[in-house]
């Protein structure tokens, strides 16, 4: 998986199966960091299927919805021009839900996935049937390839990036040191050890982590545990 995905290149963006292995691994990392407001959280038991959000705490937030018709990813960035609070009336940009399949389009009245209406700048969808990543802006602002544009390049550039780029940027954000190597082997989904584990977090809640493994099938599948 290699470059920066965004809305205005999809083919950038991961398949399903390996944008699951990604979400997986960096739900792990970050229950093994340890922190209390962890950036990337992963609900494997969610009732419609499994869902990976990420959160700054900053105002910036998307969730990633895996069910068994397909993916919809949607995303807010505070500063976009495109956010629905910078728009009259509040509403969403235009197009910004026309490409959702009709098998996803009630995961958009979830709260989970969308937590308030106006909290939208992208939306992305991958319906099984489709076999590709779709979007439905087809007009963006005169300033998008600058930031702030919708958000999607600079909020899903973990999901393109490696273990340097998250060692990195969690030894910034956190104020501890984060190894690459032990951050390498979950974003590969090796063999998970004791001793790797306790290199991110000398005080990793082992059992944990190893929950939260067995009900993503890490290491074993790159599907959700649904199906």
């Amino acid at each position: 998986m290699s470059g920066t995905p965004s809305t205005k290149n999809l083919r950038a963006m991961p398949d399903p199966e390996t944008l699951w292995k990604r979400c997986v691994s960096l739900a792990l990392a970050e229950m093994a960091i340890g922190s209390e407001h962890p950036h990337y959280r992963l609900d494997p038991s969610w009732e419609k299927g499994a869902l990976f959000t990420r959160d700054n705490g900053a105002g910036d937030n998307y969730a990633i919805a895996f069910v068994k018709a397909g993916v919809l990813i949607r995303g807010f960035d505070h500063t976009s021009p495109m956010s629905p609070y910078q728009i009259e009336g509040g509403t969403p940009w235009p197009g910004m839900y026309d490409a959702v399949p009709r098998s996803l389009r009630e995961l958009l009245d979830d709260p989970r996935v969308v937590p308030e209406p106006r909290e939208v700048t992208f939306c992305i969808a991958h319906g099984y049937g489709l076999a590709k990543w779709v979007v439905g802006v087809t007009k963006f602002p005169a300033d998008y390839d600058e930031m702030p544009g919708d958000g999607s390049r600079w909020m899903l550039a973990s999901l393109g990036g490696g273990p340097r780029q998250f060692a990195d940027w969690a030894s910034d954000y956190y104020g501890q040191m984060v190894p690459q190597e032990p951050i390498a082997t979950l974003f590969a989904h090796g063999v998970l050890q004791d001793a790797a584990l306790a290199k991110i977090n000398p005080k990793v809640d082992v059992a944990a982590v190893r929950r939260l493994a067995d009900a993503t099938r890490y290491g074993k599948s790159g599907r959700p545990p649904f199906d």
